[in-house]
């Protein structure tokens, strides 16, 4: 099988599994949160534009976030 079609696979498979949580893992309220955040995001100040990523991310329930070290993370 090509690593082409086994990616279809893998990823109908994920879409099914996310599809049938009971709750979604980002609510419709930190979506817009997040899609306004990415429109006001500056090129010359990628360390800002992380911490306001990351004040709409602990906004989440804490079982959906799924990040370690936010310290660590490089953008």
């Amino acid at each position: 099988m090509s690593e082409l079609i086994i990616s279809f696979i893998l990823l109908g498979v994920l879409k099914d599994y996310l599809r049938e949580l009971p709750e979604p893992l980002l609510t419709k309220s930190l979506y817009q949160m997040l899609v306004d955040a990415l429109g006001v995001c500056l090129p010359d100040d990628p360390e800002g534009n992380a911490r306001l990523l990351f004040s709409i991310i602990e906004c989440l329930p804490k079982p959906n976030r799924v990040y370690k070290n936010m310290n660590t993370l490089k953008i």
